[in-house]
């Protein structure tokens, strides 16, 4: 399965949280969130939650702010 920035953003805080040795993970999902990053310094929206069946709620806000914390949490 492919991954997204919202998916690794949340992997890699719990990783943080919980295996803090698992180093190699950790950077491997960072260099992952860098590249994927759009030029203007955002992130992508991804489907977040589903309100009604057919309409997917996405937002680069929320992915971005993720993104952020899990680069960012030490």
């Amino acid at each position: 399965a492919q991954s997204d920035a919202l998916s690794t953003s949340l992997a890699i805080l719990i990783l943080k949280m919980y295996l803090k040795d698992d180093r190699k993970s950790i950077v491997k999902a960072e260099n992952y969130l860098i590249k994927t990053q759009v030029k203007s310094g955002y992130w992508n929206e991804i489907d977040f939650i589903k309100p009604r069946q057919q309409e997917p709620y996405k937002s680069k806000t929320i992915t971005t702010a993720f993104v952020l914390k899990a680069l960012c949490q030490i």
